[in-house]
């Protein structure tokens, strides 16, 4: 994600040097992590879930090399929390950060949680709040507003995690039987809920994004935040996905405001407007 991947490269300037680890074709973790240069890591970081594909890691293995070589390890667990179950310990990270925004929050404010043990220095001064970490008086009202979203999404998490579950793969389901030559990027690994990117063989993303705009139906091709690049997005590159296939992929994200009747009108609207276009593009 770009708010990892930026700071990185910031880091170049002052000598630092980066490695990004390998993924499988379902956008998993593939790395001999014992192949790794360990002395002479200082940071590991791992998106917990993915925010285009929706295909969520398991952080485990690199955690326990991480401690053992006693690097610290962060996980960016923006699009995760809210949507899944996360614990913390269980995880055994050095720090992790979430968003309210992603589960009905207010905008504004981050989470950031820290092992008693680790030590930052603050990348702004001219205060002490927050222990030393973070100058600046806290704003009460968007604290406030994260910490009672969060005590709302856990309330009945398991039926929303299982309904919104069952709506996407509905949602899968039906494209496939409709259209039939599509792929669903990370089908086999464990995915968010309510994430579905789907790649429409023979179709130009972009043209496909603008008719679904017009037919009613929300969606994006990529991160919104990478909006306005053509550039296919990294995580597809990096899975092998076939490059006809990366420029045809897009994302659909359910709500929990989503019911059954949405589902069916949106994959009706969707089949109608993919057939239209093959059926223009054909010689």
């Amino acid at each position: 994600h770009p708010s990892i991947a930026e700071p990185i490269k910031a880091q170049q300037l002052h000598g630092y040097s980066s490695r990004e680890l390998s993924v499988d074709s379902q956008g998993l973790l593939n790395e001999d992590l014992q192949q790794l240069p360990w002395p002479q890591i200082r940071l590991a970081t791992l998106l917990l879930a993915h925010n285009e594909t929706g295909v969520i890691q398991n952080p485990l293995p690199l955690a326990e090399d991480c401690e053992s070589h006693q690097i610290p390890l962060h996980l960016d667990a923006v699009q995760a929390v809210g949507k899944i179950e996360v614990n913390f310990h269980a995880l055994r990270a050095t720090s992790l950060s979430f968003a309210p925004h992603k589960f009905r929050g207010p905008r504004g404010i981050g989470g950031l949680l820290i092992r008693k043990e680790a030590r930052l220095t603050p990348l702004l001064h001219g205060g002490h709040q927050e222990h030393d970490r973070r100058p600046g008086t806290e704003s009460v009202p968007l604290i406030a507003g994260m910490a009672r979203a969060l005590e709302l999404w856990h309330q009945n998490r398991e039926v929303r995690m299982s309904r919104l579950k069952t709506l996407r793969d509905q949602f899968e389901q039906l494209l496939m039987q409709a259209i039939g030559e599509i792929t669903i990027i990370g089908a086999t690994s464990p995915r968010l809920p309510n994430t579905s990117t789907i790649a429409f063989h023979g179709l130009d993303g972009e043209a496909l994004l603008v008719a679904l705009d017009l037919a009613g139906i929300a969606c994006s091709q990529g991160s919104t935040c990478a909006s306005g690049s053509s550039e296919p997005a990294p995580i597809l590159i990096a899975m092998g996905i076939p490059a006809d296939r990366q420029l045809s992929a897009i994302r659909f994200s359910l709500g929990h405001q989503q019911t059954t009747a949405d589902i069916e009108m949106a994959a009706a609207r969707i089949t109608r407007i993919v057939k239209q276009l093959r059926t223009a593009t054909q010689p």
